[in-house]
């Protein structure tokens, strides 16, 4: 499939994704800072179990960190002028699929509260089973938690970003979408 042009962009900035890798790295290497100095600071007599356990969660922290593929950009989403992209993954890699959703197949874009508080921006999309199964797996599971119903055509798919306001994102959307449709 040829590159599409990015029109809109949904997802964590790039220095976002740089300060929570960072943080990670800091809070893992002092960690394991504690897990090495662990006799010392918590007595001689103190249960080996957190020693270890402090050396396992620095490693994980660490490990987030230190990933080449977790230092790109955290995409949710694009908007193209053919449709909608959503990456299988993120961060999105170089082999990573891509679902494209043309235009017609995406029924509304609006602001909802799905997850109670929070409010996201929700796609309403014209999605077959195959599609919401490669790519949005725990979708089922989710709109059964929440009470959606899975209408047949009208697939919510909602995504909360903290770096976005989604109302703002929702009228750039459907401006987009007008432009397309």
């Amino acid at each position: 499939m040829k590159e599409q042009r990015e029109l809109y962009w949904f997802g964590t900035p790039y220095v976002a994704v740089v300060v929570l890798l960072l943080l990670a790295l800091s809070f893992g290497l002092a960690v394991g800072y504690l897990a090495f100095n662990y006799e010392v600071l918590a007595g001689e007599d103190s249960p080996i179990f957190f020693k270890y356990f402090f050396y396992l969660l620095s490693t994980v922290f660490i490990m987030t960190g230190v990933r080449p593929r977790n230092w790109q950009r955290w995409t949710y989403f694009i908007l193209t002028a053919e449709g909608i992209r959503f990456p299988e993954s993120t961060p999105v890699g170089r082999n990573t699929p891509w679902l494209s959703v043309p235009w017609e197949r995406v029924n509304a874009i609006t602001v909802e509260k799905p997850y109670g508080t929070s409010r996201s921006v929700c796609l309403w999309l014209n999605l077959n089973e195959d599609e919401v199964n490669d790519h949005f797996r725990n979708l089922q599971l989710t709109h059964r938690l929440l009470g959606f119903e899975n209408k047949r055509d009208n697939t919510p798919v909602a995504f909360s970003n903290a770096f976005a306001r989604p109302e703002r994102a929702v009228a750039e959307m459907n401006a987009i979408r007008s432009l397309y449709r």
